[in-house]
């Protein structure tokens, strides 16, 4: 019965991580064949100092 009620509490907490992820925080999809296109893309939108690479 213990497993049991720990794998509930575990299914409860990430059920209640998943929908703060979801409130909190943006998806963004960027669909591009170039990959230079796409890196350049996704930098435009990156407020932090250093570029992202792929």
């Amino acid at each position: 019965m213990a497993i049991l009620y720990k794998a509930e509490d575990e299914f409860k907490q990430n059920v209640l991580i998943a929908k703060i992820f979801w409130e909190k925080c943006q998806v963004i999809e960027n669909r591009s064949w170039q990959i230079e296109q796409a890196i350049t893309m996704f930098n435009s939108l990156n407020s932090a100092p250093s570029p992202k690479t792929f």
